[in-house]
């Protein structure tokens, strides 16, 4: 099979994937691939039927402000769907419409095994039908809900994972449920299951919902905390309780916390520890990581392998946390810019303003502290 040869290749056409290709597109770079190990926005396809998003969706387009899920500047997932808050289902049918929209020049079913770098500064992208993508550029789009993360729980394989919950029926008339974490997907998984009349316990270090933090990518957001509030009674939150090993005893398991306290308990644990991607071989591969992170420089790229970035949910600069649509896609326009810029190329600055007067052009992130008067 002979070798394809493009300018960038982008891994994962999921939300950050799909609007990074728009991007490049846009700014008139077409030579350029997504490849997709399954389908079009595969990780939405496997939420849990009853996840929403977060973020509102709202079409303000037209007046600086788009809709908060949409991940270009001229299209709302709220026009599209009719939601508000939309599933996960929902949203890969937005990123379907974009690839017919667009027509983005996604490859699914195409399997990333290895990426190597070739004694010529281009990448050999390795596929697992054996076939060979050779790319100047790649940027990895890789998401973090296909990479579930145990937060270094020992023995966390005993416990069983937020992602894995499909739905919630099977947990009728198995007791109360035990939930290890304190953010959106405990609080999440936690609500459920109170609907369907199951108490269940938290326990975490800190939770979300009392931090004195506006920023909803470390604060619990209005929509979680709202439907938490009303099965707050059939909710306990165990604070200062940091869980680092389970152990199965008999029929029972034992948490055992930081503090050296110890809890048996007789349902599976259920972890809502949240997710990262650095457990995915291309990222470890390519990218330094610290605290679970991938370490990047100031323009999301890796500080190990050159012409190498990342774009998504994962992408974190200090206290800065762009796991929202909203704050990730504000980095598509300057990375393609950049893109642009080593490869001598033009910079289309209709495209730019478009993307700038969209509020979705950020360059800067030294200033991104959320703050609020009240």
């Amino acid at each position: 099979m002979l070798n394809r040869q493009y300018k960038v290749a982008i891994i994962g056409a999921g939300a950050a994937g799909i609007g990074m290709s728009v991007a490049l597109k846009q700014y008139g770079l077409k030579d350029h691939i997504v490849l997709e190990k399954g389908q079009v926005g595969n990780s939405f396809q496997h939420w849990n039927t009853q996840t929403r998003f977060i973020s509102p969706s709202f079409t303000t387009n037209g007046f600086g402000v788009p809709d908060l899920n949409a991940v270009t500047p001229t299209t709302s997932p709220a026009f599209t769907l009719l939601e508000e808050h939309p599933s996960g289902p929902e949203y890969q049918a937005y990123l379907n419409s974009l690839v017919d929209y667009y027509q983005l020049p996604v490859e699914e079913h195409a399997d990333v095994v290895q990426i190597e770098k070739a004694a010529n500064d281009q990448y050999h992208i390795h596929l697992a039908d054996h076939s060979l993508i050779v790319a100047e550029y790649v940027i990895i789009a890789l998401g973090d809900y296909s990479f579930p993360d145990t937060a270094n729980i020992k023995n966390a394989e005993l416990g069983r994972h937020y992602r894995d919950i499909k739905e919630y029926d099977q947990f009728i008339g198995q007791g109360p449920q035990t939930i290890i974490g304190g953010n959106e997907s405990a609080f999440d998984l936690a609500t459920h299951l109170a609907a369907l009349g199951i108490q269940s316990t938290l326990y975490t270090a800190e939770p979300a919902f009392n931090l004195d933090e506006p920023d909803p990518s470390k604060r619990l957001s209005t929509y979680t905390f709202n439907n938490f509030q009303p099965f707050e009674s059939s909710i306990t939150v165990k604070n200062d309780a940091k869980v680092v090993q389970i152990e199965k005893i008999g029929d029972q398991y034992q948490l055992d916390f930081a503090n050296g306290a110890k809890q048996l308990i007789t349902s599976q644990p259920l972890l809502a520890t949240g997710f990262s991607n650095t457990q995915s071989k291309l990222v470890k591969d390519l990218f330094a990581v610290e605290n679970a992170r991938a370490v990047l420089n100031d323009e999301d790229e890796s500080t190990r392998t050159k012409n190498v970035f990342m774009v998504g949910p994962e992408v974190v600069h200090g206290k800065v946390i762009l796991c929202y649509v909203y704050k990730y896609r504000q980095r598509f326009a300057p990375l393609a810019e950049l893109i642009l810029r080593r490869d001598n190329q033009p910079i289309n600055t209709e495209v730019a303003e478009q993307y700038r007067i969209n509020n979705m052009y950020l360059k800067n992130l030294s200033n991104c502290a959320v703050d609020c008067d009240c």
